[in-house]
């Protein structure tokens, strides 16, 4: 009686891993892109020390739950969006935060920003927030940087 409770048992299991992983959007930048140096939102372009793969999970993966994806605008450009609900005064609020990457060389430069507070949020301020949580967990940097 316990190998068939056992058996059905990981075979739930397994089965909702399936669906998981089948049913979820795998939608996301090729790697060399994901591995290119974000840019600063300055003039110049400078490097920020930090991948764009680490910007984005130092940001997201670590510290705030929600509906994340990918959408690529074309070859060189990719937006990145978190959305999930927050309590608020009048109960839940639709929240959302995204970020557009174009990539240049081996840097990709942040070319759009937007979130739920604000929808035409500064470039500058939305890229030096982002840049604050790779360095507070003190991320692995880029090459050039190490």
């Amino acid at each position: 009686m316990r190998f068939i409770a056992g058996s059905i048992s990981a075979l739930m299991v397994f089965s909702t891993l399936a669906y998981y992983k089948c049913s979820a959007s795998s939608l996301k930048p090729p790697p060399e892109f994901l591995n290119a140096e974000m840019a600063n939102a300055d003039d110049e372009h400078t490097g920020s020390c930090f991948s764009v793969g680490v910007v984005i999970t130092a940001n997201y993966a670590l510290r705030r739950a929600g509906v994340k994806t990918w959408q690529s605008l074309d070859n060189n450009r990719w937006r990145f969006q978190m959305e999930n609900m927050e309590s608020g005064p009048g109960g839940p609020q639709h929240a959302f935060e995204s970020i557009t990457f174009e990539l240049h060389g081996d840097r990709a430069w942040p070319i759009a920003y937007a979130n739920s507070q604000s929808n035409d949020a500064p470039l500058a301020s939305g890229v030096i927030q982002l840049l604050e949580a790779p360095q507070q967990y003190r991320s692995v940097k880029v090459a050039r940087c190490k």
